[in-house]
């Protein structure tokens, strides 16, 4: 029996959800977890509230949710962890 990958490490990045009525692509920042292979394994759920029991604790997350504009969008849905390209045209 294989045992499951560890999940060690996580960042915020930019995910991309098609809208399956205009199947235009919406984007949310969300958690992402990584196992020990050092790829994306899953994600956590809708809403990023910026906060933290300190000024200096909200300063890191607001720096934190900034780098995920530094890496490529993935996609959040059956695609995951599929890096994102346009949607085609219907």
């Amino acid at each position: 029996m294989s045992k499951k990958p560890e999940m060690i490490g996580w960042n915020y990045r930019i995910l991309a959800f098609p809208d399956i009525d205009t199947n235009k692509p919406y984007f949310e920042i969300r958690t992402v977890y990584y196992s020990e292979d050092g790829l994306p394994k899953a994600f956590g759920d809708p809403g990023h509230p910026i906060n933290g029991s300190s000024l200096k604790n909200i300063k890191w997350d607001l720096r934190a949710t900034q780098k995920a504009f530094e890496k490529p969008v993935l996609w959040g849905d059956k695609k995951f962890p599929n890096k994102y390209k346009k949607l085609k045209k219907k």
